[in-house]
């Protein structure tokens, strides 16, 4: 099955939606870059059992269910403002944030696709992070790293790593803004999101392999970006995104 397109690390994610934060949420990012923390004294609550560390192997049900306590019925209707409230509440009051913040670290990297709630960790819940440091930050715009890609996998290594017979790699920043959080719902949010990354990912599955190295491919991504942004733009209201490509890296 092919891997959903995730960004390039899931501590890189933290690091960039929490590091201006304060409180709570400054204390969640050190623990997530440094990837560990001292559980010894926290407190276990009655919904999700916290083992003593999170390792860096492949998640469990037991950490994956500890993020999905974020989840609320009906949160697609809830307005941004509302929704992210209760992000902010639920995250502040609950005796195990950091182990789930850990948790998130760990799953987001690796979600293939057939979670039934992946959306909600790769879009939704990314996307309130996101706003909620812009926020708490006090910047104008709402910030996310993203890396496009499309690659050709050509076996495993002794190591067990994959390896790659070509590949197009497209780190972007991307930046938005919403008019209104206070009647703009989740739902439409994340509508908009998912379909602007999804245009923009088609067209990196587009590139045929003999253009990769082409001196043009940055400036030609550049120009189908700005297109894809302009229209994804006009067609959702209340939300507005703009995209700066940040390298490009391919094999051949």
């Amino acid at each position: 099955m092919k891997k959903i397109r995730t960004p390039l690390s899931g501590v890189l994610v933290l690091a960039i939606l929490l590091l201006c934060a304060c409180g709570t949420l400054a204390s969640l990012a050190s623990y997530a870059v440094a990837g560990q923390a001292d559980t010894g004294n926290a407190t276990t609550s009655d919904s999700v059992k916290e083992p003593s560390t999170v390792t860096s192997t492949r998640y469990t049900k037991e950490e994956y269910d500890a993020v999905m306590t974020l989840k609320v019925d009906g949160y697609e209707d809830m307005t941004v403002s509302a929704f992210n409230t209760h992000i902010d509440s639920a995250l502040f009051m609950a005796e195990n944030s950091e182990y789930i913040f850990a948790c998130y670290n760990k799953i987001f990297p690796q979600l293939l696709g057939d979670e039934p709630e992946h959306e909600f960790i790769l879009t939704t819940l990314r996307l309130s992070l996101a706003e909620l440091t812009a926020s708490i930050s006090h910047e104008p715009q709402n910030f996310l790293y993203y890396a496009f890609e499309n690659d050709v996998e050509d076996g495993v290594d002794p190591d067990g790593d994959t390896n790659y017979s070509s590949y197009l790699l497209v780190p972007c920043h991307i930046n938005y803004t919403i008019s209104d959080a206070s009647t703009m719902t989740v739902g439409m949010r994340d509508q908009a999101y998912i379909e602007y990354r999804d245009l923009l990912q088609q067209e990196i599955d587009s590139i045929p392999i003999s253009e990769y190295t082409s001196r043009n491919l940055q400036s030609q991504l550049t120009s189908s970006f700005e297109r894809i942004t302009k229209s994804i733009n006009d067609k959702h209201d209340g939300i507005e995104f703009s995209i700066k490509i940040t390298d490009v890296l391919h094999k051949p």
